[in-house]
Parts: structure tokens; sequence; C-alpha cells
């Protein structure tokens, strides 16, 4: 595995004017930001944001126990998603790693969109171990926790023998079967999209519009017209 970081101190939010009455909000002023870059096993190279304190919070003094988290994240949605949760833990004394998949968010090359050979399970069984041991890497001595949304959290799950973590929370981790929607009308959206949206324009454009359709951020036609375990 390789990796390259850029470290810089976080900068608070100017355009945010107020606070939560009871003065709960979070004090980031103190966090640092890594850019990362790691490898996975068949040499892609992945980007995220390692967010981590820059001293010791309050309750990580007071814990006798050193954690740190990574997020895995869903189809179509790139990793500053998560950001301010990434920075909530951090505030913790979590120090906690967000990134995009392959062909997704910062992760992504030039012509990824229309990448046939890129695979859902390439997210599930390549990404999510590398971004786990990664984690692993950075703080050998810390508990592991992931955190897996939807797809991120099926891959967790998948390579729990591969690279174990001391806990895993769940957010979506749906079925993924169709006919378990419980709403007739999204079901009949989700059948347009991979029926006739992603094979259409697969065909005729090379890779499937979805952010311009407004249902997420840039996917691999690939992962769209495979979006499961295929080969």
């Amino acid at each position: 595995m390789t990796r390259e970081h850029n470290t810089h101190q976080h900068q608070p939010d100017t355009n945010t004017h107020h606070q939560h009455p009871n003065n709960s909000t979070p004090n980031t002023e103190n966090l640092v930001t890594e850019e990362i870059t790691f490898t996975t096993a068949d040499g892609h190279q992945l980007k995220g944001h390692l967010i981590a304190p820059g001293e010791p919070a309050e309750e990580a003094v007071a814990s006798p126990q050193k954690i740190a988290t990574v997020m895995h994240p869903a189809t179509g949605v790139n990793q500053h998603l998560y950001r301010k949760f990434a920075e909530y833990l951090a505030t913790k004394g979590w120090p906690t790693l967000i990134y995009d998949l392959r062909g997704s968010g910062l992760s992504a090359q030039p012509q990824d969109n229309t990448d046939k050979t890129m695979k859902m399970s390439d997210w599930i069984l390549k990404d999510v171990p590398a971004a786990t041991a990664y984690l692993k890497s950075r703080y050998p001595d810390h508990r592991h926790v992931a955190i897996g949304h939807s797809v991120g959290a099926h891959g967790m799950i998948a390579i729990q023998d591969e690279q174990p973590v001391d806990a895993m929370v769940m957010i979506a981790a749906h079925a993924g079967i169709t006919k378990l929607i419980s709403t007739a009308a999204e079901r009949a959206k989700i059948w347009v999209v991979f029926n006739l949206v992603t094979p259409l324009t697969a065909r005729t454009l090379g890779y499937v519009p979805v952010e311009k359709l407004g249902i997420g951020k840039q996917i691999p036609v690939g992962v769209m017209k495979c979006p499961g375990f295929c080969s």
C-alpha cells in the first residue's frame, strides 16, 4: 500500500452566524485535516481526508480507549456529505477517515464514467478493505470502528474476515432487493432507471448522466449496468 498526504489546519465555516441555543455546537477550530491518497490491492488510487483532533479532546482524555473511525460511502454519494459527521467525531477525540470510491468524487479519473469494467463488487471487495487497512496503518494502537452507508455497509460486512474491525455501524443498509421497496412509486422509479434509462444512455452516450438525472453524483457505467456482485 502506498500513501501520501498534505496536512492543513481546519478553518471554521465563516458563513455560519448562529449557534445552537445551548452552545453545544462542536468546536472544530483545533481539528487537523489531511488530504490523503491510498492504493487498493489492484492498483487504484483512492483519495480522501483524515480528520483528527489537533490536541486531545476532553472526552478522549477521560476515556482509556483510543478509537479511530472510517466511513464507507454510499453509491452516488461523495465524501463531502460525511464531512460534518467526521468533524463531530474528531471533536470527541476520534480521528476519522472519509474517502471516495473508485470512479467517484475525488477518486474519479477522466473517463471513469464510461468505464464498463468497474463494478460495485470492486467497491465492496477492493476499495472498502483498502480504506480499512489504511486507517489501521495510521492508528495501529487504536480500536477501529467502521461506519457504512448503504453499499458501504455491505462492504464492511463482506470483508470483515479480511479486515476485521472492533465495531460497525450500518446506515440504510438495505437488502438491495427492489420488491422490498415500500412504495409502488419508488419501485417504479428504480425499475425505470435500471431497465430503461441506464441501457439507453449507456448505449447512446457511453455513460449514464446520473447527476443530470438528479439521482446522485457520478457513477461509472459499469456499476450502473451491474449494481451488484457481477464479474
